[in-house]
């Protein structure tokens, strides 16, 4: 019988190592380097903040209030509006050009009140002189009632204001032109004034810097 070599045995299966590891506090100089890395980051972050902040405001339009946004209300002061210094005196309101002639104008009112016969003489239906007063200077105002438009355009174009034109412009009545307005200042302490409402010419003599804003104030 041959010789029995006796059976190897099976090497034990092998088993998962698992090593623990030891965890152990941070050494003082790994928190002095991670501070120092905080340092360094929060440095560089200030850096780009203050860049940013640079080029935005030194940008085209930086700096600049959005014109989209709401603006901010401010005080208005606005002059009180002048009062006559005196009531105006008794006079002719006859007649329907008269009753829409006011009496006072401003700070001015009427002090007088003639016939302009001239203007009746050269084919007005009526025409007038008034004087206004403020206590301090006169104005003095012509007014002729036409029997056209055209009659009253007429006239003006044959007396312009005498002076430097300062003002020219059409005379609206609700919206629609009725007739034509020149101010004009003759450089001699006057202002001179012509305009036509319709059918109706006026012609003023004010003192220097008072023609425009009788006109304005005059409603007619």
């Amino acid at each position: 019988m041959p010789e029995q070599t006796p059976a190897t045995e099976a090497p034990p299966p092998r088993r998962a190592v698992r090593e623990e590891m030891e965890v152990r506090p941070p050494s003082e100089q790994s928190r002095a380097r991670r501070r120092r890395r905080f340092q360094i980051l929060g440095g560089v972050l200030g850096v780009a903040v203050v860049v940013l902040v640079v080029l935005l405001l030194t940008r085209p339009g930086g700096g600049e209030p959005d014109p989209t946004a709401t603006p901010v209300p401010t005080e208005t002061v606005t002059a009180p509006v002048p009062t006559p210094a005196a009531p105006p005196v008794e006079r002719d309101t006859s007649t329907a050009l008269l009753a829409a002639l006011p009496g006072s104008v401003l700070a001015w009112s009427v002090t007088d009140q003639v016939p302009a016969e001239d203007l009746r003489g050269a084919g007005a239906l009526e025409a007038y002189t008034l004087t206004y007063g403020d206590g301090e200077g006169s104005a003095t105002l012509v007014v002729a009632q036409w029997r056209s438009a055209e009659l009253a355009a007429e006239h003006l174009a044959q007396v312009p204001p005498a002076g430097e034109t300062v003002r020219s412009e059409e005379v609206l009545v609700g919206g629609a032109p009725v007739g034509f307005v020149t101010v004009a200042s003759d450089g001699a302490g006057e202002d001179r004034v012509a305009w036509s409402n319709g059918a109706t010419t006026f012609e003023l003599r004010a003192p220097q810097g008072a023609g425009a804003s009788f006109y304005d104030a005059f409603g007619m």
